[in-house]
């Protein structure tokens, strides 16, 4: 190991980008569940929804990282 490397994890919850409130109709989020049900429609997920879940998470990957997060959890 590197002189100076800090090999500890420091974790971050990374489900956020998929929380975003612009995604749902309903204000109240339930934080222990993606909210699918308004992400979805039919069985798939449109894909300008997915575009900007994509973009929100990588910004939110460089966000965390500017703070010292080196680790991501997914539910």
């Amino acid at each position: 190991m590197a002189k100076g490397h800090d090999s500890r994890l420091y974790i971050i919850d990374a489900n956020a980008p998929l929380f975003n409130t612009r995604f749902s109709k309903n204000r109240t989020v339930n934080w222990s569940k993606a909210p699918f049900e308004h992400l979805e429609r039919g069985s798939s997920i449109d894909k300008s929804v997915s575009t900007r879940i994509l973009q929100e998470f990588k910004n939110y990957s460089r966000q965390i990282a500017a703070l010292g997060y080196n680790a991501l959890s997914l539910d």
